[in-house]
């Protein structure tokens, strides 16, 4: 689960079916995402934004995009 602490966001979220769902949250929004579920989170301003993240497993990962791009790229 996401709490907007501040700022302004996107999330999006890859369900099972590869469908995708795009929200636009702001200071005081909750979100849910599924765990395993493909996600992300764009900064839709030119403030910072912040979120307390409940995460519901002792050992999250965590695999950033620029680190995805570095194993695909040539």
């Amino acid at each position: 689960m996401d709490y907007v602490v501040s700022g302004s966001a996107r999330i999006g979220i890859i369900g099972e079916a590869e469908d995708v769902q795009v929200h636009d949250v702001t200071t005081g929004d909750v979100t849910f995402i599924p765990t395993g579920f493909v996600h992300w989170i764009e900064n839709t301003s030119d403030q910072p934004v912040h979120f307390l993240l409940i995460l519901n497993n002792s050992e999250p990962q965590t695999i950033e995009m620029t680190n995805v791009f570095n194993i695909i790229r040539p």
